[in-house]
């Protein structure tokens, strides 16, 4: 239901919508007709003032060949470094309204193709204009499904439209993507053509690379090298031995030489060379200290001087509300803060240099995804995702003593060869293999 009321927010911005869950407010539109106050009730208003307005697609040879079959696409969509883990912040109307198409919701996920992590996906409000003679919307009962007349024609007209909007809106001129029904550089918009040209485009400083290295604050690791970005990297060597392959050995003591990429550490071992991944070897640490933590005494919890205040739609502040208890026992300390907003007071220590909306706004994102009744299902996920969030990203310079600190906590890890998703944290070429490849033996 919450989904049904602010979807019908959006399409109809002059009508008023309250919602009311258990004698509660969890939603109300102010029905001035302005789709910004709407877009500000359902996603707060931070998010709102990085929306960009959908720019008209440029108009095919095709399409000026048949007057009267026009496709009007407007909207809003998010900039590229505005993702979430999953596809319900993909909004889709046509002619007024709210429909589920997957074919559609891929042309708006393919506009972003190259511009966005794998694996995540946007936020958009798009509004689609029609003829009725070129849309039939008796396809299914609950009227959320609808059949065009020409799909190929809207999936373009959506795509280009998007496509142009975030190229358009991009300070740095993107490239490729083999989208040519662009404007002219001289007539697109820069940032200004945001909701608020006050909003400035914000990015995560990053921490002096000579500091110290705590391992309680790295930066987003979303924003980490895909694992299959690159078959070079997503392979190992001919001959490497993965950190499967060592069991459930201890690491041996190793000398860090190195590291390359901006993602990989270099070491040497008694027996050849280790090729460590940065962003999951910190993952596991984080994970081990937490889970001892949360064993032990309890989870250690950093309060904040101010606290950070986080918007959420109503579906995802109902999930959050239910879960509270939860997040106490991780290290949150998290207070209702008017409809569908929270204040995060406190966060668990690993996060204490991190964006704390940020990271509160990961774990809804996990725990929409999350399936499973079971309490401790949800507990372990959310763990891990706080170790994921915590940890340092591929793309970031070490410093020598910043290497060498993870890599003596990581020898001292229980199970040093994954990260707490499975995935390995390193590589082994042993002398012989080198030896081997060198044609030495």
């Amino acid at each position: 239901i919450d989904e049904f009321v602010t979807r019908y927010a959006l399409a109809y911005p002059a009508v008023r919508f309250r919602l009311i869950h258990d004698g509660r407010i969890t939603f109300q539109s102010s029905g001035s007709g302005q789709l910004r106050d709407v877009l500000v009730a359902v996603y707060g208003p931070e998010l709102t003032r990085d929306l960009l307005p959908i720019l008209p697609p440029a108009e095919t040879p095709a399409e000026a060949a048949r007057p009267g079959h026009a496709i009007q696409v407007d909207g809003y969509v998010g900039p590229p470094s505005l993702h979430r883990a999953n596809r319900s912040q993909i909004s889709l109307f046509v002619n007024g309204r709210w429909i589920k198409d997957t074919r559609l919701t891929y042309a708006v996920i393919q506009a972003y193709h190259t511009l966005q992590p794998t694996g995540r996906y946007p936020v958009a409000v798009v509004f689609l204009t029609l003829p009725l003679s070129q849309v039939d919307v008796n396809v299914h009962p609950a009227k959320t499904e609808v059949r065009f007349r020409d799909a190929n024609a809207v999936f373009s007209a959506t795509q280009r439209a998007v496509r142009q909007t975030l190229i358009a809106g991009s300070p740095v001129r993107a490239v490729g993507g083999g989208f040519t029904q662009f404007a002219p550089a001289g007539e697109r918009p820069g940032w200004a053509g945001r909701l608020d040209s006050q909003a400035i485009g914000r990015q995560e400083a990053w921490p002096d690379s000579q500091e110290a290295l705590s391992l309680d604050w790295f930066g987003d690791p979303d924003e980490a090298l895909p694992e299959s970005s690159s078959p070079e990297l997503a392979q190992p060597p001919l001959g490497a031995s993965t950190a499967h392959s060592l069991g459930g050995e201890r690491l041996p003591i190793m000398r860090v030489v190195g590291q390359v990429g901006a993602a990989y550490i270099i070491t040497e071992g008694p027996d050849g060379l280790f090729l460590i991944d940065q962003h999951a070897a910190h993952e596991r640490i984080l994970y081990e200290k937490f889970m001892a933590e949360r064993a032990g005494q309890g989870v250690a919890s950093q309060g904040l001087v101010a606290g950070a205040v986080v918007h959420l739609s109503p579906s995802q502040a109902t999930l959050l509300e239910d879960s509270l208890a939860l997040l106490a026992r991780l290290g949150f300390q998290i207070e209702v803060f008017g409809p569908n907003s929270f204040m995060v007071r406190a966060v668990p220590a690993i996060l204490a240099r991190r964006d704390p909306a940020g990271a509160l706004q990961a774990v809804v994102e996990d725990l929409e995804q999350e399936k499973t009744p079971l309490a401790a299902e949800v507990e372990a996920r959310i763990i891990r995702r706080v170790c994921k969030t915590a940890a340092v990203k591929a793309g970031q310079t070490l410093a020598q003593s910043e290497m060498e600190a993870m890599i003596r906590q990581l020898e001292a890890c229980h199970n040093p060869h994954t990260c707490p998703h499975g995935r390995p944290t390193l590589i082994h070429l042993s002398v012989a293999q080198l030896a081997r490849q060198f044609g030495r033996i």
